[in-house]
């Protein structure tokens, strides 16, 4: 596969600042280049730098709708909803456990199914 030079200049980048914004960045190009795993995986990057960033959030989201991957969608939609910001509607996806819908079921199913939250860590 031919190198990207945005590609190349942000993973430079990243060598020498290993922030949430880069890897975000470098996910959505990834994205446009139509390399959805490449991509979750800097979101997935940019989430064990900063769990709460909420683009990588967003980022993570979309991508994993997009790669058919509704386990991976709903625990960053949840996360996103404890966040208690989002502007990303609970939407139910088939082969999903309705406990992962917070809005819909309630924090209380999900402490049930075990999914601790940030705050209760």
């Amino acid at each position: 596969m031919p190198s990207d030079p945005i590609v190349e200049a942000l993973e430079r980048a990243l060598e020498a600042n290993n922030t949430p914004e880069l890897r975000v960045d470098l996910a959505k190009h990834l994205r446009k280049l139509g390399q959805p795993e490449r991509a979750m995986h800097h979101y997935e990057k940019a989430l064990l730098l900063d769990p709460g960033y909420r683009p990588a959030l967003e980022g993570a989201i979309e991508c994993a709708r997009a790669m058919g991957r509704p386990e991976v969608e709903a625990r960053h939609r949840v996360a996103l909803q404890a966040l208690g910001r989002s502007t990303h509607p609970v939407q139910r996806t088939s082969g999903v456990p309705e406990a992962f819908f917070a809005e819909e079921q309630g924090l209380g199913e999900l402490e049930a199914v075990g999914t601790t939250l940030p705050h209760e860590e």
